[in-house]
């Protein structure tokens, strides 16, 4: 681990200290000249930490504190939905105790970002492509580590749809023409609002949607893909109203 500071506190007021010896619990003692020096703990957990000190008289003291040696921070994060335009969300992994503090770091203007001095924070990748992150966790003692790993931003799919011109009341296909990003599309969802409000959801490819009114619907058509990548198309559609039925006959 990182060297600790020791430093020697001890008092003599009719003389001096001449001989300063450290037992450090794990194994390993030092003789000591000045009243400051580091010491490394090879391994973690609860240390009795033994000074004794001579003064220049021979009398001898002995001072001893419990030293808890806390595992390093490692510092590690993952990042999801990763697509360009989207908001990617990067996700806190890091462990260690007493964290206190995060920050983070993408050195390139691709991105947007928000909330950087938080666990979870938000970044928009305007382009696809792999971009270094840098995350730095610290604890409440100082201890700190970095990490930097490539985030892959992958591309969106684009959505599009066909349909037949649909007649009030009787049910119209619609299919979807959408092109993969990077990944098949997995996810096919449907939702038609009236000019009052109203909405159906429908899903799947192809899929029949019903129209109630003869007037214009708007279509909205979202596809995922197994990456979590999205993209929506909307489109008004017209609806022909149906027709009137009406029969006379002679005897």
């Amino acid at each position: 681990g990182i060297p600790l500071q020791f430093t020697d506190t001890s008092s003599y007021h009719n003389g001096s200290i001449t001989g300063r010896e450290w037992n450090w619990g794990d194994g390993h003692t030092e003789i000591a000249s000045s009243d400051k020096l580091s010491h490394s703990f090879e391994a973690t957990g609860i240390r009795t930490v033994t000074l004794q000190i001579t003064n220049d008289k021979g009398c001898k003291n002995t001072a001893t504190r419990q030293v808890n040696v806390i595992p390093f921070p490692k510092a590690s994060f993952s990042a999801s939905r990763n697509c360009a335009e989207h908001q990617v969300q990067l996700h806190n992994t890091s462990t260690g105790e007493s964290l206190s503090e995060e920050s983070w770091y993408t050195p390139n203007s691709a991105a947007t970002t928000a909330n950087l001095n938080s666990s979870n924070p938000l970044m928009v990748f305007h382009t696809t492509g792999n971009f270094p992150v840098r995350l730095i966790v610290t604890n409440s003692y100082g201890c700190r580590d970095t990490v930097i790993d490539q985030v892959e931003i992958h591309k969106n799919p684009e959505a599009d749809f066909s349909f037949v011109l649909p007649c009030q009341g009787a049910g119209s296909a619609f299919t979807g023409s959408s092109v993969s990003g990077d990944t098949i599309i997995s996810t096919y969802s449907w939702k038609s609002k009236s000019v009052d409000g109203s909405v159906l959801n429908y899903s799947g490819n192809p899929a029949t949607l019903f129209f109630g009114q003869p007037t214009p619907y708007q279509v909205e058509f979202l596809v995922a893909d197994a990456l979590g990548c999205t993209d929506t198309v909307r489109k008004d559609i017209p609806v022909e109203p149906k027709p009137t039925g009406n029969f006379t006959y002679t005897a």
